[in-house]
């Protein structure tokens, strides 16, 4: 089973940049520590350190636009789904670029 998704992950844009992760979208469940993240939190956000070369054709990511999967089916937080390590979305480079999950922020809970 995937792990959830908390505060603490590590989040990356196909070109290696790094997605802002500054608080969660729900208060009452945490792992070590940390807000689980929820349905929502991982759309808007900042992206740093992109390395698409910006050109006439092309634009670095700034910020993430969607998330395409990733949202858990049996758990939930404050009314909303937890996330989870499979999260994947797209971000806003031309060409549309997308993110993923590097490191979940821990290691002992886990979703379907």
């Amino acid at each position: 089973m995937p792990k959830v998704l908390t505060t603490a992950a590590q989040i990356k844009c196909s070109h290696q940049g790094t997605v802002s992760v500054p608080s969660a979208g729900q208060s009452v469940l945490q792992v070590d520590g940390n807000s689980v993240l929820v349905l929502g939190d991982l759309v808007g956000k900042s992206i740093a350190g992109c390395t698409l070369t910006p050109s006439q054709s092309t634009k670095p990511c700034t910020t993430t636009t969607s998330m395409i999967v990733g949202d858990a089916q049996t758990m939930e937080a404050g009314g909303l789904a937890v996330l989870l390590e499979t999260a994947q979305g797209l971000t806003d480079s031309t060409p549309p670029g997308t993110w993923s999950i590097q490191d979940a922020g821990q290691s002992s809970v886990e979703a379907t």
